[in-house]
């Protein structure tokens, strides 16, 4: 079942829909121009190339409109927090941005992780917590257009202030929509006071493609509320003395 919104896609080679008929994901043969409130973008149409991902290039919420576009090429896209380059973007189903991200090539043994960095651009970044030049692997944002997380490219380290202090972090962060500290990922174990004491914070299994979720995490009001650790933990259970009676 095409919707208002689908109805006018040319070209599409395959597809999937929902089990209700609406158009779901498609892939393109065709030249298309997509309207969004951010501009007009081209989905991906042309041949492929050794980065390209052989993905379905244009999703949709079940309402019809787009959920994500893979784009033809790197289009600019202007932000609350700046303009970014994008190959891929996501939308809420409002139409507001979901998510952007400045490369979306496929790492494979034709086309290498150190190709695709070189690639990457710095981007400079003022937050309350610090200021900072990085490379990215994508933004992700609320629907009033604050920042949810930035995820770093993997090689990328930077230092900003956390409720627990000034700690060196990877793969990124997440923040609550007042801006402020969600969750963290250490890039090297910190020390961290507990209710059950110190702990070092750092977790060896980290992915990092994802800071959505993180090895430190806070509350609203900055209270320590998760981590993740290599340290040994012991647990003893508390043995009760009991008075003995006697019975005269």
């Amino acid at each position: 079942m095409l919707t208002v919104e689908t109805s006018g896609i040319k070209g599409i080679t395959s597809f999937t829909t929902y089990d209700s008929g609406e158009l779901k994901e498609c892939k393109l043969k065709d030249y298309n121009l997509i309207s969004t409130k951010y501009g007009d973008f081209v989905p991906q149409y042309g041949n492929p190339g050794v980065r390209t991902k052989q993905l379905n290039i244009l999703s949709f919420h079940k309402n019809g409109k787009i959920k994500s576009i893979y784009l033809e090429q790197q289009t600019e896209i202007s932000t609350p927090i700046g303009i970014f380059p994008a190959e891929l973007v996501t939308f809420f189903e409002n139409g507001s941005i979901n998510s952007l991200f400045p490369l979306n090539g496929q790492i494979s043994g034709f086309w290498s992780e150190e190709e695709e960095g070189a690639l990457a651009q710095k981007y400079d970044f003022t937050f309350p917590f610090g200021n900072f030049s990085v490379k990215i692997i994508g933004l992700r944002f609320y629907l009033d257009g604050k920042v949810r997380s930035l995820i770093l490219w993997p090689t990328e380290r930077i230092t900003i202030d956390t409720p627990a202090g000034k700690i060196l972090i990877r793969a990124g962060f997440k923040l609550f929509e007042d801006g402020s500290i969600e969750s963290v990922e250490p890039a090297a174990p910190v020390n961290v006071e507990t209710p059950i004491g110190s702990i070092n914070a750092y977790d060896t299994n980290a992915v990092g493609i994802d800071a959505d979720k993180n090895s430190l995490g806070f509350d609203i009001n900055g209270r320590l509320t998760s981590l993740a650790t290599f340290d040994i933990i012991m647990a003893k259970k508390a043995m009760v003395k009991r008075k003995s009676s006697s019975q005269s």
